[in-house]
């Protein structure tokens, strides 16, 4: 789906379908995976700011000091979109 332009807003849903599970299941990793994907597609349309707010709120849950390698990397993405 995510090669395929005309998909994007399919790969959006399912993306957004396991924020949510991930979510209500407390698998903070597995929604920050998930809120990475669908920020990385959002920003692919031109849409930097929806998705910094999608992604921020996720990477904020985290404590400052965690290092964890995806963690790490999303910080990285949400620096640039600023």
């Amino acid at each position: 789906l995510l090669a395929d332009p005309s998909a994007h807003a399919e790969a959006a849903r399912h993306f957004q379908a396991a924020i949510e599970l991930a979510h209500r299941q407390e698998a903070w990793a597995f929604e920050l995976r998930a809120a990475f994907s669908l920020a990385r597609l959002v920003a692919t349309d031109h849409r930097a700011a929806e998705a910094h707010a999608l992604l921020a709120p996720v990477v904020a849950r985290f404590d400052v000091d965690a290092t964890a390698p995806d963690l790490a990397e999303a910080r990285r993405f949400l620096a640039t979109l600023t």
